[in-house]
């Protein structure tokens, strides 16, 4: 059996060429088509992730808008004394912000996040420029709002002030009022002993420490060192015993006062008037001194009598004059009283009302008995319960307690004591 002749390898080799072409053909057609498709894909993605971050900046500085003007809205709320039209502006604002939230809110379910022309960028930054400046004026409401609560607290603080001031004033009227009718109306003459001395004497005191408590308070206020002050008083060795004990230096600083105020307190006039003018008989003399008792327990506050002038000699005596510039910034008080009046101040009428006490306890004094003398401790004396009592009211049985500082000195009424105040102080013990 024949057997076909095959066909000529020069077709053969045609027809493969042929297929080969064709499919390089088609695999070339095929990978033209697909990566122009894949990139266009990542392109939109890309715009519609922009697209997306811009609108959601616009969000958040639309909210951060709401949250500045309702700030302001609540500021105007909150303090309806300010205008009426401020009010209406904030929430005509509040209104504009909702409604812009709005559009963003439809936009967003209809799909129109596209910004217009603008770039999405661009929007990104504007928006955050947006937010922050919305961040900033918050702050500034809440600072305008922090500052209009500190003045209204500051108004309101000195509403108090005025009202304790008066309430203080009428206080201290009906103490005086009571104090004088308990203290002083039920003293007679003819009933005259040294516990009346002893009361009006306490009565005195409490005036001391008061204008002590005042006069502390004006040092600190005039930033002075209440150390030096101290050692103008005391001795350097008391000092460094008793630096840190803060009632101590109030001890030192009434210490002075009694000092000055008790000066001349044994000479009858007391210094302002001569005793030739007084009745030569002790009965008279004493009746005397108990009728300028019940005349100045009355009236107290007029320059011209022997009270007025004794005051005067105290006050210019012990406030000197680089101390009242100090304190007050001025010397109008004491140019005042150089003058002859009285200056209607805190200081001053606190100052009026311990010297009127004292006043009248050194004419009762004169009342109760025709000598009468006055003794301060020195320091470094021996205690004595005789004539001294600890200035703490603690009772002293040891008497190798010695004297470092007499606070208010001591009486000698006929041959009755009243005891001094004194601080102790004893090695290797706390000072009493």
């Amino acid at each position: 059996m024949d057997s076909q002749p095959a066909p000529p390898l020069r077709s053969r080799s045609l027809v493969v060429r042929t297929l080969n072409n064709a499919i390089h053909r088609k695999t070339r057609s095929s990978t033209f088509c697909f990566f122009p498709i894949h990139h266009e894909n990542e392109i939109e993605e890309k715009r519609n992730r922009a697209a997306m971050e811009a609108f959601v900046s616009k969000v958040f500085a639309a909210v951060s808008s709401l949250k500045s003007s309702y700030a302001q809205l609540q500021i105007e709320t909150q303090f309806p004394f300010r205008d009426q039209k401020a009010f209406e502006s904030a929430d005509e604002r509040v209104v504009d912000e909702f409604q812009v939230l709005s559009e963003l809110k439809r936009r967003f379910v209809k799909g129109e996040m596209e910004i217009n022309s603008t770039p999405p960028y661009m929007t990104v930054m504007l928006s955050e420029i947006e937010e922050q400046q919305s961040l900033i004026n918050i702050h500034m409401i809440m600072l305008r709002k922090l500052q209009m609560e500190i003045q209204e607290k500051e108004a309101q603080t000195e509403y108090l002030k005025r009202k304790l001031c008066k309430i203080s004033q009428s206080n201290g009227a009906m103490e005086k009022k009571v104090s004088n009718s308990s203290v002083l109306e039920r003293i007679r003459f003819t009933d005259l002993n040294l516990n009346h001395f002893t009361v009006v004497l306490n009565y005195g005191l409490k005036s001391i420490r008061s204008f002590v408590k005042l006069l502390m308070l004006k040092m600190e206020s005039a930033n002075w060192d209440s150390d030096e002050v101290v050692k103008a008083i005391i001795a350097t060795e008391d000092f460094n015993l008793f630096r840190e004990d803060r009632e101590f230096k109030a001890f030192a600083l009434k210490s002075f006062i009694c000092r000055e105020m008790f000066t001349g307190f044994s000479n009858r006039s007391f210094g302002v008037q001569k005793d030739e003018n007084l009745p030569r008989e002790t009965l008279q003399r004493r009746r005397f001194f108990f009728q300028q008792f019940q005349e100045t327990r009355s009236v107290h506050q007029n320059p011209n009598t022997s009270f007025g002038k004794f005051l005067k000699l105290k006050y210019l005596r012990m406030i000197h004059p680089k101390m009242e510039s100090s304190l007050f910034g001025n010397l109008n008080q004491r140019t005042a009283v150089e003058s002859g009046g009285f200056p209607a101040t805190e200081f001053f009428e606190m100052f009026a009302e311990m010297g009127w006490r004292i006043w009248l306890l050194h004419r009762l004094g004169f009342s109760i008995a025709d000598k009468v003398e006055i003794f301060e401790p020195k320091r470094g004396s021996r205690f004595s319960p005789v004539f001294m009592e600890s200035v703490t009211g603690d009772h002293v049985s040891d008497v190798d307690f010695t004297v470092s500082l007499t606070v208010v000195p001591g009486f000698k009424l006929r041959r009755t004591v009243v005891q001094s105040q004194v601080c102790l102080h004893s090695p290797g013990t706390p000072a009493k």
